[in-house]
């Protein structure tokens, strides 16, 4: 795992582990969150997007309600 995420970054992985999911960058700078029996989930944080990690969050929410979960 890289340091330095930014504020918003930690919430949503914060957020992830909560849920259950763990995560990783992937070569192109986006995050990749990942749990067993769940497809993976990939976001990407744009820092004049205010509304990108709230997306993230609630991207990770579905995914972990989802039947394959």
């Amino acid at each position: 795992m890289r340091t330095g995420l930014c504020s918003e970054a930690r919430r949503v992985v914060a957020a992830a582990k909560e849920l259950g999911f763990t995560w990783e960058l992937t070569r192109g700078n986006h995050m990749k969150f990942t749990k067993p029996g769940c497809p993976p989930v990939y976001t990407a944080f744009t820092p004049s997007d205010r509304r990108a990690a709230s997306n993230a969050i609630a991207t990770l929410r579905r995914a972990a309600k989802s039947v394959a979960c």
